[in-house]
Parts: structure tokens; C-alpha cells; sequence
């Protein structure tokens, strides 16, 4: 008795498509969120590298960094690469955070990105 019934409702049903139905397409909405300069205890480590510079400033710079997890500000940035640069880089084993604004170029610039763990940049930032 249910067969029959059902039978009926198929042949009474409109003519299924076999492609399903077209989905509307995704739309993703950009955000931006102004720089923020933060300040506190909670803060890592950190040092702030901008302007054109040679390697061996950045070097300085960079190895008045305790060996922790450290967060390093590019603001503008054009670095040469050097030997020490990339063997300290190389060398370092904790978790190297880099914020990124504005400009970047260089050769000690792109060692860097490379190195870091994790990469954070404004709109800027190119």
C-alpha cells in the first residue's frame, strides 16, 4: 500500500534537475585595524628595526635579544644581508615574532621573514 502511494507522488512530482542548484558566490568583507602601540609588563622581549640599515646595526640590535621568544618591529625597513646575520638567525632557536609595517626590501630584510615564526603585517606593509 505505501509503494503505491509513494509511486504516485514521484510520476505527480515536477521533473527533478540532476545539477543542484547554483550557490551564490562567497563574499569576504576586508578589515582593517589601526597600528597599536602597545606597552606593558606582559610585553616579550623586543627591539625595532626601521630605515635603511646595514646588517651589523640590525646584528647589534638583535643580539641584545634573550634567548626567548622575542618580537621584532619592521618599520620601512631595508637591510642588507651579512654571513652573521644569517648564521645568528640560523642559530636561533626560540620563536622569533615579526611586525611588519610599511615598505621592506633587502636582502637581510628577506632573511629575516624568513626566519620569523609568525609574520604580522598592516595594509602597508609590502
Amino acid at each position: 500500500y505505501s509503494g503505491t502511494i509513494a509511486h504516485e507522488v514521484l510520476e505527480a512530482a515536477p521533473a527533478a534537475s540532476a545539477e543542484p542548484p547554483p550557490l551564490p558566490p562567497l563574499v569576504y568583507k576586508r578589515r582593517s585595524f589601526p597600528w597599536y602601540e602597545a606597552k606593558g609588563k606582559w610585553l616579550p622581549p623586543s627591539c625595532r628595526l626601521a630605515g635603511g640599515m646595514r646588517a651589523s646595526s640590525a646584528l647589534r640590535r638583535l643580539r641584545r635579544l634573550p634567548d626567548a621568544a622575542a618580537l621584532v618591529q619592521l618599520q620601512s625597513l631595508t637591510l642588507d644581508a651579512s654571513e652573521e646575520l644569517s648564521e645568528w638567525l640560523r642559530a636561533r632557536r626560540e620563536p622569533l615574532v615579526l611586525l611588519c609595517r610599511g615598505p621592506v626590501g633587502g636582502a637581510g630584510a628577506l632573511l629575516l621573514l624568513d626566519a620569523a615564526t609568525v609574520v604580522v603585517a598592516d595594509t602597508t606593509f609590502t
